[in-house]
């Protein structure tokens, strides 16, 4: 065979003898990826801890505005009915240490009930979050 011929036949794309070459690329690859991950892993671990922190505060909204929403249903409210429903209200929502606190006050002129609701939970330690709502009510009757 000639050597015209084998250039006619040689094929499309035929690797080259490459030597030592692997070794820096896999190196630098390496460091790539270390860069990367070193990058990711902080605002990963940041956006779950947040997602953590808006799940619990709906959480905790909710819990709180179906408290005066109970409160709604009773003529007059008082502390001593709603705080049952708070501690069942509690059992459902996945909170760390949640404390309520719920103030009745009424007033004269005019006639008004106005009920606050607060919930507060412990998101880390020494570090608490609180939810609170408030809603007046006329007279003796919501």
């Amino acid at each position: 065979m000639s050597l015209r011929t084998r250039r006619i036949f040689r094929p499309l794309f035929m690797p080259r003898q490459r030597r030592g070459s692997m070794l820096i690329e896999a190196t630098v690859a390496a460091a790539l990826l270390i860069t990367i991950m070193g990058l990711l892993i902080p605002v990963l671990t940041r956006s779950a801890e947040k997602r953590r922190q808006n799940d619990q505060r709906e959480q905790a909204l909710g819990a709180v505005a179906n408290l005066l929403e109970h409160a709604s249903l009773q003529s007059p409210p008082t502390h001593e009915a709603l705080q049952p429903i708070a501690e069942q209200l509690i059992k459902r929502a996945e909170l760390t240490a949640p404390e309520w606190k719920i103030i009745v006050t009424q007033e004269q002129s005019p006639a008004m009930n106005r009920v606050e609701a607060t919930l507060s939970w412990q998101s880390r330690p020494l570090v608490r979050h609180s939810a609170t709502l408030v809603r007046w009510y006329r007279g003796g009757t919501p």
